[in-house]
């Protein structure tokens, strides 16, 4: 991202996209995942940690994380479809979810798989992002989010037989 890029986001935007990153980082890797340019329009914060709003129970694996105007959502150049279709090209498969969360896995051998976790998550106004995921999410105001955020977690172990997504016809 550019400081051009940056000015067109605004001042508060510039506060958070350009101040909070690495402006050097032209990739994203995860160890053991992946290590994979950066998508155009997104970067990498310098925490991811400080950024979720899930407890650290749920965060078991490794993780990282890319940050990206809000506005690319939906488009044709949506940060979401993108990175699965670049860890896809890394041997990741679909292998599950919907909506906020899918789930890939990648064969480490017949019986087992890695599994990674693509989570989607807002960032902006407070009460509106409150509203995300419930009955409430129909009367949310989405001019009021700013970012995305796409945290890719890798589980620590790998997931073998009836835990695996994935199956072979045969099995």
């Amino acid at each position: 991202m550019t400081v051009s890029d940056c000015l067109v986001l605004g001042a508060l935007s510039f506060l958070f996209a350009c101040g909070a990153n690495k402006a050097i980082d032209e990739r994203v890797s995860l160890e053991g995942a992946f290590d994979i340019p950066l998508i155009q329009g997104t970067f990498v914060p310098v925490s991811c940690s400080d950024r979720t709003p899930f407890d650290s129970d749920y965060l078991k694996g490794s993780f990282a994380c890319v940050v990206f105007p809000f506005a690319l959502t939906g488009s044709e150049n949506d940060p979401n479809n993108e990175y699965v279709r670049v860890l896809y090209n890394e041997g990741w498969q679909f292998a599950g979810g919907a909506s906020i969360a899918y789930y890939l896995e990648r064969p480490v051998n017949s019986e087992c798989s890695q599994r990674l976790t693509l989570m989607n998550i807002i960032q902006g106004d407070p009460t509106e992002v409150a509203k995300w995921g419930t009955m409430e999410e129909l009367d949310m105001d989405w001019s009021k989010i700013e970012n995305g955020m796409i945290q890719f977690i890798l589980e620590p172990e790998d997931v073998c037989g009836d835990e695996r997504y994935l199956r072979n016809d045969t099995e």
